[in-house]
């Protein structure tokens, strides 16, 4: 049987692109699952009941959509610079929304909006770096493809670990600071909660006192996918 040099790059390239199929199908099916966590954890975090505080306290939030925790997750949920950008756009609204408001406070409300200023400040030079990376991860996708157009197969498959490499890795840190800031914007209305019913029992204010004994640790959230 006589082999040709076309027939044995065509089989090389049908073996090459099964490969990569079988990949593919299974980084679909993590990434879905990536982004159904995110939509789980933000109801289990803005959304708790007093089933699940150990309280009688009805804990359901009004957290507004342009809080810092809300613009994280939808932030991990953003794969396109596109996306992202909006996210930019929403938190940059909302952080001059915060320091106008800042300019009319004064005392305990003055530092809480100091904080919630720092915190999306934050937020925003996070989704800066994001654009940065996206940017990155989308020269290396047009690598691969010039790779595959030439055959050169070894180098597109290095190039494709790396890319997968740097994406899993992204994706798990968008997802813990997305966790810590939902938890955050939890902890904060409670507080806010806890101080106004004192208040208006005449009670002088919780002074920032841990509500942890009241509402369980917050922290331990299953956020497991």
């Amino acid at each position: 049987m006589k082999v040709t040099s076309n027939s044995w790059q065509t089989d090389a390239r049908m073996i090459y692109r099964s490969a990569i199929s079988k990949k593919d199908s299974a980084k679909a099916g993590i990434e879905a699952k990536e982004t159904d966590f995110l939509s789980r954890n933000t109801d289990s975090v803005t959304g708790l009941s007093p089933q699940d505080t150990g309280s009688g306290l009805q804990m359901k939030s009004s957290a507004p959509d342009d809080s810092v925790g809300q613009l994280a997750a939808e932030l991990a949920r953003s794969e396109t610079q596109l996306d992202v950008r909006q996210v930019m756009s929403k938190a940059m609204k909302a952080l001059t929304n915060l320091k106008m408001s800042s300019c009319m406070c004064e005392g305990k409300e003055a530092k809480k909006i100091a904080q919630m200023i720092r915190r999306m400040e934050k937020l925003i030079k996070r989704i800066q770096k994001k654009i940065k990376l996206l940017g990155k991860e989308e020269q290396l996708e047009n690598r691969q493809k010039r790779a595959e157009k030439q055959k050169q197969f070894e180098t597109a498959e290095q190039i494709r670990d790396d890319l997968r490499g740097r994406r899993r890795k992204r994706h798990r840190d968008e997802r813990e600071y997305a966790r810590k800031e939902l938890i955050e914007d939890s902890r904060t209305e409670s507080n806010e909660m806890i101080d106004s019913m004192m208040q208006s029992m005449g009670f002088s204010e919780t002074g920032g006192m841990d509500l942890s004994a009241v509402l369980g640790d917050m922290g331990s959230i299953d956020i497991t996918v």
